[in-house]
């Protein structure tokens, strides 16, 4: 008579059967070389110490008109910073606010000529400072930027009505665009500083290039950027031709502070300059 204790083992068998397993077998390892890796496993535990903690730095939005931390705003706010424009490679404003709750961009396929869209909401229904200055246009591009993302230090996205704080137009919301500043290219305790940036694409043949050239004195500072973009229509996955995705930008920006009272953040003169010439 046969044990019982064999059933499971004929159950497996026919499951086995029906779907084929292949079983491997490896040699068994002696005993003292187990030990010892059981014992590099104990001897080096993952530790870290007490004060380990890595605190980030807070987020402050100026786009309200007041100063605040992101995570303290009532209103909902979008922040993308210098760090990540270049990690993206941001060549138009898409790239800038790609992965932004609720803020798209439309306008057609030429990248110079893109009008934000807040929750559905865009020409004429979404304001657009760029360094507190509100671009107004007479004729279509409403709103829209044609600055290379290159010459942006931050861009603040607020969604939701801000006409109260930035006058009419602001329904669908209000867009901030923050140009470099001397201190994004020279490092504590550098007083000349610049770079060099270069790059090509083989689809529609495009060209970027750019210089920035920043200093810094006693009580004045200054930055001097210039960029240029030029591409033809690039080609779609099936080899076709996009009609008017070309286009020909050069952006120029020139900035300066004078510190009349030095050490006080409210006596200072600071002027800039910007210019933007597109070309289909």
């Amino acid at each position: 008579m046969k044990s019982s204790s064999r059933r499971p083992y004929g159950l497996a068998k026919a499951v086995a059967a029906l779907h084929p397993v292949r079983v491997v077998r490896t040699p068994q390892l002696p005993g003292f070389a187990a030990v010892l890796i059981l014992g590099i496993g104990v001897g080096f535990p993952l530790t870290l110490p007490a004060d380990a903690a890595y605190r980030l730095a807070p987020i402050v939005v100026t786009i309200g008109r007041i100063a605040e931390v992101e995570d303290q705003t009532v209103a909902p706010v979008g922040v993308v910073e210098r760090r990540e424009i270049e990690r993206r490679q941001a060549q138009d404003l898409d790239a800038v606010l790609l992965g932004m709750p609720g803020v798209t961009t439309a306008g057609g396929p030429r990248q110079a000529a893109l009008d934000p869209n807040i929750r559905g909401l865009g020409e004429g229904r979404v304001v657009v400072r760029i360094d507190g200055a509100r671009q107004n246009l007479n004729i279509r591009h409403r709103g829209q930027t044609f600055i290379d993302p290159a010459l942006f230090e931050r861009v603040e996205v607020l969604r939701g009505p801000g006409s109260s704080l930035h006058g009419s137009g602001a329904i669908g919301g209000v867009m901030s665009l923050r140009t470099l500043e001397p201190s994004s290219v020279l490092e504590p305790g550098q007083d000349l500083g610049g770079r060099v940036v270069a790059g090509y694409q083989d689809n529609g043949r495009r060209v970027s290039g750019g210089l920035t050239l920043a200093g810094r004195g006693a009580a004045t500072e200054w930055l001097g950027a210039v960029s240029l973009r030029d591409h033809s229509d690039f080609r779609d996955g099936e080899g076709e031709r996009v009609a008017f995705t070309g286009s020909d930008v050069v952006s120029g920006l020139l900035k300066g502070r004078w510190d009349i009272d030095q050490g006080h953040p409210w006596r200072s003169l600071g002027v800039g300059w910007r210019l933007a010439v597109a070309r289909p």
